[in-house]
């Protein structure tokens, strides 16, 4: 812990009541057994100095706790996962701040700090993961798979050079040979139809629906990559606020989060266009090459198997691209699938976060469609309500 985290922890007791250090993390996933096992009953909320990778953590742990009171059978993707119900704050000392950022409009602790005094609250999504039927793990900030995840593999590589690794290794994804696949995907959405965003146009697009829907009342719709190979998916915990001033804003709420799917587009717009979601940059999608889903609730993806697709002469070998094909990453960790299957559903208004920002809810919110359980979400929010008037 450095000096100046020990000094925002110091400002913090002249304000609340009671303030109870309880421990700091000193291996991987330490954070998940505690948020997991921690007797939460004298807390009223958990504050957490550090970034994405430990909020990522602590909500896993907190999530696999409610669904263990609730008897919810945690690798069943159709299944209604109970809401967390203890508010979150985020002092941002991390690598990546992405989530205190879009709880609090700004990457400040001090800031943060004071958004936990005064104690008000958001609700933000989550997204649950899955590989070939089996729960992995939850999501805060992004999911990708592909190229994204290749550069978070490479930086895993480079913990020798710290801090520096994250440049390195992005500078080596914009210069190096980039990985292409072949693969199915398939989404549901919160709406009737996608704005497809890849040329500037807007498409509604026309589904087949099955004959049978899924448990939570969606269908799976099959994306048409029209015969492009894949480079990149991402999706993440947060989209845009239509804005008309020229920056962007972010929002944590609804049910829905936006899919980015790169056909091979030049790697610069794309790291430009991805401004957009962690900083208050507003830049426009101008290639052909990248395609932005909207009001995604969940997808999936299964990569096609094909050797075709692994040029003969190549920088790696097609054995490494095999590698990196079981290979996710997750809030900025990478995780071993078992299969090169990933599948996300997003649940809406599934934890409460402390933070400033009056976020735009989205108009597609229906709760009983998100894959959250409406009576303990009720009582969550009961619980929450209560404790502000005390």
């Amino acid at each position: 812990m450095s000096s100046q985290d020990s000094t925002v922890i110091s400002s913090v007791p002249a304000s609340l009541d009671s303030v109870h250090y309880r421990s700091t993390t000193e291996r991987k996933r330490e954070a998940v057994d505690i948020a997991e096992n921690l007797e939460l009953t004298e807390y009223d909320g958990l504050v957490l100095l550090g970034g994405d990778g430990l909020y990522n953590e602590v909500l896993e742990g907190l999530t696999r706790r409610m669904q263990r009171r609730s008897q919810t059978d945690i690798n069943d993707p159709n299944a209604r996962f109970s809401p967390v119900n203890i508010p979150v704050g985020i002092i941002p000392t991390g690598t990546g701040n992405a989530v205190s950022r879009w709880a609090n409009g700004v990457t400040d602790m001090y800031t943060a700090v004071l958004n936990v005094i005064r104690g008000q609250q958001q609700r933000a999504q989550a997204s649950r993961v899955y590989s070939n039927g089996v729960f992995m793990c939850m999501s805060g900030v992004n999911v990708a798979y592909g190229m994204m995840s290749d550069m978070i593999k490479r930086s895993e590589e480079l913990r020798w050079m710290k801090t520096k690794r994250y440049p390195y290794a992005m500078l080596g994804m914009l210069l190096g040979r980039k990985r292409k696949f072949n693969c199915r995907v398939q989404y549901k959405s919160s709406l009737d139809h996608l704005n497809g965003e890849g040329d500037g146009r807007l498409k509604d697009v026309e589904v087949a629906y099955p004959s049978s829907l899924s448990h939570d009342g969606g269908p799976w719709h099959d994306y048409n990559h029209e015969g492009h190979r894949f480079r990149c998916l991402m999706s993440l915990s947060c989209d845009q606020v239509e804005s008309e001033e020229d920056r962007a804003i972010q929002t944590l709420t609804g049910n829905s989060c936006p899919l980015i799917i790169d056909h091979g587009c030049f790697a610069p717009k794309l790291l430009k266009y991805l401004l957009n979601y962690i900083s208050p940059v507003k830049s426009e999608n101008t290639s052909p090459k990248l395609h932005v889903l909207k009001n995604v609730s969940a997808y999936r993806v299964a990569l096609v198997e094909n050797d075709e697709v692994r040029p003969g002469r190549c920088c790696s070998s097609p054995n490494k691209d095999r590698q990196l094909e079981r290979l996710s990453s997750v809030d900025g960790e990478v995780i071993a699938l078992g299969k090169p299957m990933l599948e996300v559903r997003v649940c809406g208004s599934f934890i409460p976060l402390y933070g400033s920002l009056d976020q735009k809810q989205d108009s597609s919110v229906t709760h009983h469609d998100d894959g959250v359980n409406n009576i303990a979400f009720d009582n969550a929010n009961d619980e929450i309500r209560h404790s502000n008037t005390e």
